[in-house]
């Protein structure tokens, strides 16, 4: 079921660009967190393995070294996935908010200062 899930929510983000709207979904079903994370991990996988494989198939790759280079760097994100599944229980929840709180600040200070052409 849950790859069921994670292959529909794929389609519909690269269909549509809702990406938040399946991470709200997913979290209204109030899974346990280890279960919350895998199932985003599941859908951002298949998400990008549809841009990948789109992307190929309609050439907006200039090589297929090209390609293969953006298959690959998903292997360090699914790192991440395993690494944050160990530390998680280790972090309390206030810091494990305040942590993703500052990171998505920074992520949307870049994208503002990139914007408007400063960086």
């Amino acid at each position: 079921m849950m790859v069921a899930l994670g292959g529909v929510s794929g389609l519909v983000f690269g269909a549509t660009n809702v990406g938040v709207q399946v991470v709200a979904y997913v979290r209204s079903r109030d899974l346990d967190p280890g279960l919350f994370v895998g199932v985003l991990a599941l859908v951002f996988l298949g998400i990008n393995a549809v841009r990948v494989g789109a992307a190929s198939a309609f050439g907006l790759y200039p090589s297929i070294g090209v390609a293969l280079l953006s298959v690959a760097l998903a292997v360090p994100a699914l790192g991440g996935v395993f690494l944050g599944r160990r530390v998680r229980p280790r972090i309390g929840d206030r810091s494990r908010r305040l942590g993703v709180l500052g990171l998505l600040a920074i992520v949307g200070a870049r994208l503002l200062l990139d914007g408007i052409g400063i960086v």
